[in-house]
């Protein structure tokens, strides 16, 4: 799976080096093209932070790396709010005190205790692009090996969708979990809900997002955690 994913970023720097420009994105040799993905969090987030393998990098301040307790539930929101592009926490601004309050309050939860990171590892500034959504998965496949959670949650459609590998809707995704593949003979249950900032523009939608963490809760109460 390693060796597919690093195939699949390479590609992406040699198709992007043109959409990009050769000024902004430099290609090294074949020869000193990484031969591994990030093996432990410090090289992991050495490596986040050194990405320039889409645009959203021009506008960077602070990347997106996951912080948090490995083991237990993982949080996966679609993408940085504006906030911690500034500060660096995932609990900054409205959608991150919002993140904030269904761990503590929706959850019961220390956020301390929750591994929370983001599907893209830059604020977008709208919409997510293609490339920022390629060219981070690999990403976020290193970190589910190396949190290795007994819990998923996807907070957003674009991280249900590639956490899951399929295009359900919200409305189907909800209400069920979903098992994925942490790693080769290793399994977890994802769940899905609305993101943080859906919600902090479509409130009506928060008591739906509670029945979404009392179902999570109820699993992780299951399983002795």
């Amino acid at each position: 799976m390693k060796r597919r994913l690093i195939q699949l970023n390479t590609l992406h720097k040699l198709y992007q080096e043109a959409w990009l420009g050769e000024g902004y994105v430099s290609i090294p040799p074949p020869a000193t093209v990484p031969v591994e993905l990030p093996q432990n969090p410090g090289e992991l987030g050495a490596s986040i932070t050194a990405c320039h393998l889409c645009h959203l990098a021009k506008r960077r301040k602070q990347a997106a790396i996951g912080q948090g307790a490995y083991g237990g539930l993982m949080v996966v929101i679609d993408a940085p709010p504006a906030a911690q592009n500034e500060r660096g926490s995932p609990f900054e601004g409205k959608s991150g005190v919002l993140l904030h309050r269904m761990i503590s309050g929706g959850l019961g939860l220390d956020p301390a205790s929750v591994y929370v990171t983001s599907l893209v590892k830059c604020h977008p500034y709208g919409q997510l692009p293609d490339a920022a959504l390629e060219a981070c998965t690999p990403f976020l496949a290193v970190e589910l090996e190396l949190v290795a959670p007994r819990a998923v949650l996807a907070l957003g459609a674009q991280a249900f969708w590639r956490l899951s590998g399929m295009r359900e809707p919200m409305e189907r995704a909800r209400g069920r979990a979903w098992p994925i593949t942490l790693a080769p003979g290793v399994k977890a249950p994802l769940f899905a809900s609305y993101s943080p900032a859906y919600l902090s523009l479509n409130p009506s939608f928060k008591r739906s997002a509670m029945a979404d963490l009392k179902l999570v809760l109820e699993v992780l109460s299951k399983d002795g955690r």
